[in-house]
Formats: C-alpha cells, structure tokens, sequence
C-alpha cells in the first residue's frame, strides 16, 4: 500500500504515529539463510512462521484472496495444490511472487528454504508472546473517497493476529522500517482498534 509513495508523505504520516518501545527478554538472533542468490527471502520466512505456528492460519486464505485480484496466477496455484512436495513452502513462493511481481520466487527459489531447527527456534520466540490458537488473518478494509474528483478506493488486507484487541503485525526483518509502522496503524485504523505492536 506504500510502495511508489513520496519519502516526504511516508514521513509525515509516520510522525503521526505515537510510538512506544517495549522490552523482550529475548532479543537473540534467529540465523537463517534469508536469501537464495539475489532473491531476499525475508518475506518469505515471515509468512512461514505464521503459516507453521499458528493453528488458524491459512496460506490458501490468504492465496484466495490476492489470486481474486491477479486471476493470471490461479492455474499455477492449482498446479501447487496437485503437487504433494513441498506444498505450504510453493504456496509460500507463490503469495510473495504475487505480491512482490517478482516471479522468480516461484520459479528460481530452492526448497526448502528454512530447516526444521530454525522452525523450532521460531516457534519458541512467538510461544513467548502468542499462542497457537490466537485469532489470526481477519479481514479488514479502510475505505477512501475523493469528493472533489469522485474517486473511491479500498484497501482491503489480512492482519497477521489479533491478541486482546491488540493487532500484532509480525515481520521477519533486520530492522523495522517506516512503512512496517504504517501498515501496522492501517490495520488498527480499518479495525478500529487502539493498539498495535510490531514485532
């Protein structure tokens, strides 16, 4: 939702935001490959500690929904859902491909990107915190509308989880950017929610 906009609206919008740091007891690094060649797996590795932890949590929801805006991908998904091997890590390459433009994630990532101990280090990380059946992907949209040149627009998103009214927008990154913040006031902002916690 932030790509192409001027750094200068980025900034302004982030300095809108009230931002308070919170304290984890572990703040050690989860050492994982995050790239094949030139190709960041970073996204990647995000959605699969969602789609392995959680119990809720539906890669193919989340397919579904961005195949219904970009119909071109739907026969490669369904090819994926034929295909036993490797079924939620190719569904995985898929979502972020979609999302990215990028399709050499589908088509040039080597599987399995991520090892069984680095799973279980992942999994312990988010038990610190969540549990496996905390409410995850709710929809949620943010309706916008231009009086002046009657234009009307939706961003329509899956939150990551939702934990006593506190969104929790999950990132596996080196360092938290300005639009992970914006993303993250976007889904309290379409929920109606008054916190949020980016981690």
């Amino acid at each position: 939702m932030f790509d192409h906009k001027y750094k200068e609206d980025i900034m302004d919008a982030y300095e809108c935001l009230e931002i308070k740091k919170i304290n984890v007891e572990d703040t050690s690094i989860i050492d994982i490959k995050n790239n094949d060649g030139l190709i960041d797996l970073s996204p990647c590795i995000g959605i699969y500690q969602e789609s392995s932890y959680f119990n809720q949590y539906s890669i193919d929801k989340a397919l579904e929904q961005i195949i219904y805006f970009n119909k071109k991908y739907k026969k490669i998904y369904e090819e994926i859902l034929n295909n036993d091997a490797n079924n939620e890590l190719q569904k995985i390459l898929l979502y972020v491909g979609i999302e990215t433009k990028q399709d050499r994630y589908f088509k040039q990532v080597s599987l399995p990107f991520i090892t069984n101990e680095q799973t279980i280090q992942i999994h312990n990380r988010l038990g610190a915190r969540l549990n496996k059946d905390e409410k995850v992907q709710e929809l949620c949209r943010i309706e916008f509308y231009d009086k002046i040149n009657n234009f009307s627009m939706q961003a329509i998103g899956l939150t990551d989880v939702i934990k006593n009214n506190i969104v929790y927008e999950l990132k596996f990154v080196n360092e938290l950017q300005y639009v992970h913040y914006l993303q993250l006031a976007s889904y309290m902002l379409g929920l109606n929610l008054k916190k949020g916690i980016l981690w």
